[in-house]
């Protein structure tokens, strides 16, 4: 792994059960969680800080419905473990209506790692992270987007 000039944030963006639904379409890149789990895995080993976005969402045609309890859930492989945050949201980014709006207190950068949300939140969070003057690093073999 690289090295930091700080201890960065590794933010494990809406890794959860619900973007298993066929709802969402084809994935792009099965071994998203696997590869995330590796980075979730390096930073634990470092104790270095990790944040967790959960969605939330309001429509109840959605896998994600805040009411669907096993759609909601994390991936078995990326649960959060004690001491590590996690934020709820019912919007497309992780950093718009949450306590992220204000950068948790880390050192440094911060890295992000997703799952399956549609292309443009994707986008969404990265760009919010550019406007709260984060170094933002997208792993992209962490990411799994649908088309």
């Amino acid at each position: 792994m690289n090295q930091f000039p700080n201890a960065p944030a590794l933010m494990v963006l809406d890794m959860q059960k619900g973007f298993d639904d066929p709802y969402w379409g084809k994935r792009n890149n099965p071994r998203a969680e696997n590869n995330a789990l590796r980075l979730l895995t390096e930073w634990r080993k470092r104790q270095w800080p990790i944040f967790f976005s959960k969605h939330l969402s309001l429509d109840p045609q959605s896998p994600l419905y805040h009411k669907n309890e096993t759609g909601i859930q994390f991936k078995d492989l990326l649960v959060p473990i004690a001491g590590e945050t996690v934020y709820t949201k019912n919007v497309n980014s992780a950093f718009i209506g949450t306590e992220l709006e204000i950068p948790p207190s880390t050192e440094g950068d911060q890295v992000c790692c997703h799952h399956r949300p549609v292309n443009t939140a994707l986008c969404v969070n990265y760009n919010q992270n550019e406007r709260k003057s984060w170094i933002c690093y997208l792993f992209g073999v962490g990411c799994d987007c649908c088309f």
